[in-house]
């Protein structure tokens, strides 16, 4: 009897240390998943990995994954909260924190009251708004109709915006004709525009910093003037000067 009971014992602890260390594997394969939110197998088919679930990414996003550089927290500027949706908290990348404000200003000027309400947006930040999406009720292939996945968004790189307001209503205002008209001279433009020849969605509301951070350079190209960018120096150095900007 007690041979059985230490036999039994034996096998309970094994049990339970194989137990443990499966536990600990998928712990550490969940966390990895968290790491590295979207992958590609061999096949080259594009995954993305929320709450333990794989999901398919679908066209258009397929192929447009981004190389996100490591940002530390000294690279963002807080967008005055005058300039911000109901004054909340967003933070863009100092190379487009001097262009956004010289343009917000200028649209102000023009009687146009552009309100950012989105910015620099982190992988893991974006992982978060689709888990509670899909939380929610949301069907996955129809959150990336509006929103993209996690590790294929411009606001990774912190030099995207979206105006308020970031939806189909924005295309009907008077901030988007003057965006439209203007952006280009502060080297802002809209990544997906209507009809666009990646087949993305149209957001009107979201556009990007295409410069170099640098005012001459985005200014001259080669000695000669910038389209989109060359009216845009003498309004960015002053914004830089006004605002103690390095």
């Amino acid at each position: 009897m007690a041979r059985w009971s230490c036999s039994a014992v034996y096998v309970f602890v094994i049990a339970t240390l194989l137990s443990l260390l499966s536990s600990a594997t998928q712990s550490r394969a969940a966390e990895i998943g968290a790491r590295e939110p979207a992958a590609i197998d061999r096949t080259g088919i594009e995954t993305l990995i929320i709450d333990g679930k794989h999901y398919l990414i679908p066209p258009p996003w397929a192929g447009h994954r981004m190389a996100v550089p490591s940002l530390p927290a000294g690279s963002f500027r807080l967008i005055p909260r005058e300039h911000a949706y109901n004054g909340t908290t967003v933070h863009i990348h100092v190379s487009a924190f001097a262009p956004l404000l010289a343009m917000l200003r200028q649209a102000r000027i023009d009687g146009i009251d552009l309100q950012v309400e989105s910015g620099y947006r982190s992988e893991r930040y974006q992982r978060l708004i689709f888990s509670r999406m899909l939380a929610a009720g949301r069907d996955f292939d129809d959150i990336i109709r509006f929103v993209a996945p996690p590790g294929y968004s411009q606001h990774h790189l912190g030099t995207a915006v979206d105006f308020y307001p970031s939806d189909w209503r924005f295309a009907a205002t008077a901030d988007y004709a003057w965006l439209q008209d203007n952006a280009a001279r502060f080297c802002f433009e809209q990544t997906y525009p209507q009809d666009n020849a990646e087949g993305m969605p149209w957001e009107a509301w979201h556009w990007n910093y295409a410069g170099t951070g640098d005012p001459a350079k985005d200014a001259m190209t080669r000695g000669q003037p910038q389209g989109r960018c060359a009216e845009m120096t003498a309004i960015e150095e002053t914004a830089r000067e006004n605002d103690g900007q390095p």
